[in-house]
Formats: C-alpha cells, sequence, structure tokens
C-alpha cells in the first residue's frame, strides 16, 4: 500500500469521530499534500517529500508516546504528527526546467498558527494540546514568538517536547541531505 492510500486509510481509522470524509476529500482534491515538497532548501525538498516527512513524525511521536508513558490519544499523535505542517499544502511549485522548488505563496499567519487554523476548518475543534503541539513543533527553531511563550507551552503541555523532538529528529537526522 502507497503512503497516499494509507494515509487514507489512517485518516478513516483514526478521525472517523471528525469531518473525515470531507478532510480526506480536501486533501486529494483540493491541496498538494500527497505531492508537495516539505521544504525548498532544507529537509525532503523533493515531489512528495511533505508525506514523507509527515509520516517520520507521525511514527516518531507515536514510538516516543509508548515510551515516554504520556499517554496521547492516537486520535492527537496522528493529527499532530501526520498535519503540523499542513500549511505546507499549496505553498510551493517547481517552474519547468527547474530542479528546486520556490514558494509561491506568502501566508499572513506564521506556520504552525496556519497549520492549527486549516486544521480546525476541515477537522474541527482541536484539543488544546493538540493545538500546542501544532503551533509550536518547530521549537527554538521558530523565531515567531518569544522564547517565554514556548517554554510556557512546554509547561503546561510536556508533549509539545516530545512533538519538537520528532519533527527535529526526523529533518535533521532521518532526512538530512548527505
Amino acid at each position: 500500500m502507497n503512503k497516499k492510500s494509507l494515509t487514507i486509510k489512517l485518516i478513516e481509522q483514526y478521525l472517523y469521530k471528525r469531518k473525515y470524509k470531507s478532510f480526506t476529500n480536501w486533501l486529494v482534491d483540493g491541496t498538494d499534500f500527497f505531492t508537495a515538497p516539505a521544504s525548498t532548501l532544507f529537509h525532503n525538498n523533493f515531489e512528495g517529500g511533505l508525506l514523507n516527512h509527515s509520516f517520520h513524525v507521525y511514527k516518531l511521536l507515536k514510538e516516543k508516546n509508548r515510551r515516554y508513558k504520556f499517554g496521547l490519544t492516537d486520535e492527537s499523535i496522528f493529527i499532530a504528527g501526520m498535519f503540523h505542517d499542513i500549511s505546507k499544502i499549496n505553498l510551493y511549485s517547481r517552474p519547468e526546467k527547474s530542479a528546486a522548488y520556490e514558494k509561491i505563496s506568502h501566508p499572513i499567519l506564521k506556520h504552525g498558527e496556519l497549520s492549527v487554523r486549516l486544521l480546525s476548518e476541515h477537522l474541527g475543534r482541536l484539543k488544546e494540546n493538540e493545538v500546542a503541539m501544532v503551533r509550536y513543533h518547530m521549537g527554538a527553531f521558530d523565531e515567531s514568538f518569544p522564547y517565554t511563550e514556548l517554554n510556557n507551552a512546554q509547561m503546561k503541555y510536556p508533549e509539545v517536547v516530545l512533538m519538537c523532538c520528532a519533527d527535529w529528529e526526523a529533518s535533521r537526522i532521518i532526512e538530512r541531505k548527505k
């Protein structure tokens, strides 16, 4: 089973209590989630890189939740792990005869905030810890908020640390360019 089919199956499995059919239709028909790169220059800057990165983060978050006995639900792990970078949909394009992607959209909201907004619009209300994990998934690499805000989020929801570590491990170790 390819990653697109697996993602759709997991959406049905974990998000059945939510508006999963319209979410799935939106992902498939209204976005490039399954083909978009994860970035233009850094990790997974190739077709399908965003989906690849999302799977890495999802699996790492699931593993860390089990290892450290955090008790996060499968639904929360799936939402935060798979869709923390949903704001990267329809963001990049690759001009003809170019190997590199470039940004074609410049959202007003910052990366984590836009991901939370898109998920809320398409899945309904998120739990507070899901919002925190998605919003602060870049940790100290996100310069759009003061460090005290990140620290407060991590103190209230320690799972934010798990999320940051999963994202960093995926992008800096698993997906690093050699």
